[in-house]
């Protein structure tokens, strides 16, 4: 086809392309893009192998590009960090909030405490769920939103677990079970606080999202959400599996509305500063110049 570069996505590619840069008549030089951190050390034969004949690797956060740079033999020169962007735009338009809590069916009266993604241990919803049995438990009502299925192709049924679990904690009322949607703007319309309790998160793109809608976030300290989220500023990080001390923290936070308005402020600042698919684009494309240049 005449390509100069070839960017590959998926790690099960590499080893087709690497075979097609071999055996290109012209230069053809590969970048692959990083999504998922490394299960171990990549150093053997066939990705020594690999590695060596690609032009670039993008890593979406520092931390995974030090995983790289620790992980496998790709030069350093050759690995580049450039986040994952999302059109900030779709987030300038808003239902209000409380017609989105009409199109969701959640009260109208007490706050929402949300997460977007697949129902999922890894994604530790059950720690939400338990947290908010502790602000009950203290007098302070809030509703959570859950939005999203099971893992495709596992059979762990998480979500089957939560729904016991809330019934176990007597909140089974207190909690809005929402499957997949096309669109999510509603679920973070309806919000008043973002809760991410992932063990540990590659990558949040939901994270962003809901910086994009301007919303107070609390995150678990681990995987990439510390580079994403400012602890204190745009957002507050706790320990992963701790519902107790998830449970301090938005009590703290919704007997402060100042300070969550000024989180959500700054989250959607950051957003913009940093999670723009524009400025995704601009990095490509000067990471392609440099690859047309050599």
């Amino acid at each position: 086809e005449g390509l100069d570069i070839l960017q590959l996505n998926v790690t099960r590619d590499l080893n087709l392309g690497v075979l097609a840069r071999m055996l290109s008549n012209r230069p053809l030089r590969v970048l692959h893009v990083q999504h998922m951190q490394f299960g171990g050390t990549k150093k053997d034969l066939l990705h020594r192998l690999q590695h060596a004949r690609l032009a670039a690797w993008v890593s979406p956060l520092p931390w995974l590009a030090a995983q790289t740079r620790e992980r496998t033999t790709i030069p350093p020169a050759r690995i580049h960090v450039i986040p994952f962007g999302i059109d900030l735009g779709t987030f300038d338009t808003l239902p209000p909030r409380v017609e989105a809590r009409r199109m969701l069916g959640l009260p109208e009266d007490v706050p929402v405490l949300g997460v977007v993604g697949r129902l999922d241990r890894g994604k530790g919803q059950e720690f939400l769920l338990r947290a908010a049995a502790l602000l009950r438990d203290r007098g302070i009502p809030v509703h959570v939103l859950l939005v999203g299925e099971d893992t495709r192709g596992e059979t762990q049924e998480y979500g089957s677990t939560l729904r016991r679990l809330a019934a176990e904690l007597h909140i089974s009322d207190s909690i809005s079970f929402h499957g997949f949607s096309q669109s999510v703007l509603p679920a973070y319309a309806a919000m008043n606080c973002f809760v991410l309790t992932s063990l540990s998160e590659t990558y949040g793109m939901v994270t962003i999202e809901a910086m994009a809608a301007g919303l107070p976030i609390v995150g678990t300290a681990s995987g990439g959400t510390p580079e994403i989220l400012r602890d204190g500023e745009s957002g507050l990080l706790l320990p992963p599996r701790d519902a107790a001390a998830l449970a301090d923290t938005l009590a703290q936070l919704l007997s402060d509305p100042e300070r969550m308005q000024r989180l959500g402020r700054n989250a959607r600042h950051e957003a913009q500063n940093r999670f723009s698919h524009h400025l995704q684009c601009e990095r490509y494309e000067t990471v392609y110049g440099q690859l047309m240049a050599t």
